[in-house]
C-alpha cells in the first residue's frame, strides 16, 4: 500500500495526498503552486478537485465516494 500521492500539475497548483500517520482513513491535503518558489499548504479535501481527489483514493487504496 502507498502513502503518499502527488498529482500532475491542475491550474497552476501540484496537490499531496497523504495518510494520516494516526492510521486512520483520513488523508491529509496539501497543495503547492507548480513553479517551486513556496512551500506546500494544508488544504480542505473539498477544495480540491473532483478527479485528482478520485485519483488519490484509487493510488491510496480507498474505495472512492
Amino acid at each position: 500500500m502507498h502513502g503518499i500521492f502527488i498529482s500532475t500539475p491542475h491550474d497552476g497548483l501540484i496537490y499531496i495526498a497523504e495518510r494520516s500517520r494516526k492510521g486512520s482513513q483520513k488523508f491529509l491535503w496539501s497543495a503547492m503552486p507548480e513553479a517551486p518558489i513556496g512551500a506546500d499548504v494544508r488544504i480542505d479535501a473539498s477544495t480540491v478537485p473532483r478527479g485528482i481527489r478520485r485519483q488519490a483514493y484509487r493510488w491510496l487504496g480507498k474505495e472512492s465516494t
